[in-house]
């Protein structure tokens, strides 16, 4: 096998409920994924797409249960972008998300960092 490229491997993990602010209408996953699908489109042609990685999750605190994603942004060694990119981007990704699922909130690991990003 050969090795086309190496990197310093780098993700930001978004955290995402799956209900519609805080009601029972829920989002699936399809739903999801087309508009992670459209974000990545804004990518120049000439480039691949930042990948990212949706796993389903389920959050539990004490008696309150909602079913969400982990939203893992990866670099891609084929890719030459910064940690501060690859930040900008997952973002910007969150902030589309937040209101195309009318989300109140998205929360991020970045390194050893969460931060929580809300409505205004």
């Amino acid at each position: 096998m050969k090795v086309l490229k190496r990197a310093k491997a780098f993700e930001v993990r978004l955290y995402m409920g799956a209900r519609k602010g805080y009601g029972e209408e829920q989002y699936p996953v399809d739903k999801v994924v087309r508009a992670i699908s459209e974000f990545q489109a804004g990518t120049e042609d000439d480039e691949p797409p930042i990948p990212v990685r949706l796993t389903s999750t389920t959050f539990v605190s004490k008696d309150y249960v909602e079913e969400g994603w982990e939203i893992a942004v990866v670099r891609y060694p084929l890719r030459e972008d910064s940690d501060e990119e690859i930040i900008q981007w997952a973002g910007e990704l969150a902030a589309v998300l937040m209101n195309r699922f009318h989300q109140e909130q998205i929360s991020a690991v970045i390194r050893d960092e969460l931060v929580v990003f809300s409505r205004e």
